[in-house]
């Protein structure tokens, strides 16, 4: 599927796979935060309304975490 590795060892590739699935999973827990979070907190005229930013943020923590799951998914 994601052809990124330029090593044939298969402990490096699935290493690699898994700290890049770190990352994309790190980044849906802060999209997930982020979208609970800043409802609260703002009271400043905004463009997007609070539930259109908790669904945005849930939203994106879903595409992050899918992305996490398709790096998981080339472990050997």
């Amino acid at each position: 599927m994601l052809e990124l590795f330029t090593t044939d060892s298969v402990t490096v590739q699935n290493e690699w796979a898994k700290i890049t699935a770190t990352f994309w999973n790190n980044a849906a827990v802060g999209a997930f935060g982020a979208g609970v979070v800043l409802p609260l907190f703002s009271d400043k005229p905004k463009i997007l309304s609070n539930r259109s930013i908790f669904a945005l943020g849930v939203l994106l923590a879903f595409v992050f975490h899918c992305i996490a799951r398709a790096f998981l998914s080339t472990l050997h």
